[in-house]
């Protein structure tokens, strides 16, 4: 999926595309890229129409994570000016959630065979009752990982009540 570079947030695997007016009489455009710790380049190409295009495709962008900053560079005859800038955080594609979904449906798989009732993955540790609780527990990973891959923020399940004792 192609998205534009003044979008907040893409996707590692998504290309980043922009058109951009440059100076008259400017013979090259370059876009620069940086998180930090990757830079990159991408060479923009003539519309003809004084606008020039450059796509960042999905191997360029390969290995950029977190916020990336991105500077557009017109070279005239009269030396580099930049044209436009701004950031775009990239996110990566797979949710760090999809280990716990791994491993809830490997309990799952083998649920007669492990009688600790526990999951381990990492740091985190999850126990659980019956095959029911496990069910209920593959539930709630697999929708804070889509949460996570999607971007959107969970939904609040109705009112919130605040208790609220005076001494």
């Amino acid at each position: 999926m192609a998205r534009r570079f003044t979008d907040r947030a893409v996707f590692d695997g998504e290309t980043l595309t922009g058109t951009w007016t440059a100076p008259d009489g400017a013979t090259a455009v370059t876009v620069k890229l940086s998180d930090g710790a990757k830079n990159a380049e991408v060479a923009a190409t003539a519309n003809g129409d004084g606008t020039w295009t450059a796509t960042a495709t999905a191997e360029t962008l390969a290995g950029f994570s977190g916020a990336t900053r991105w500077i557009v560079y017109a070279t005239t005859a009269s030396g580099t000016e930049a044209i436009a800038c701004g950031a775009v955080y990239i996110r990566p594609l797979v949710s760090r959630y999809r280990a716990v979904v791994a491993a809830v449906e490997t309990a799952l798989q083998n649920y007669g065979n492990n009688p600790n009732k526990t999951i381990t993955v990492g740091e985190l540790s999850i126990t659980y009752k019956d095959y029911a609780d496990l069910l209920s527990i593959l539930a709630y990973w697999r929708r804070r990982a889509e949460e996570d891959e999607t971007g959107q923020q969970p939904k609040a399940n109705g009112p919130k009540f605040m208790k609220v004792r005076f001494v």
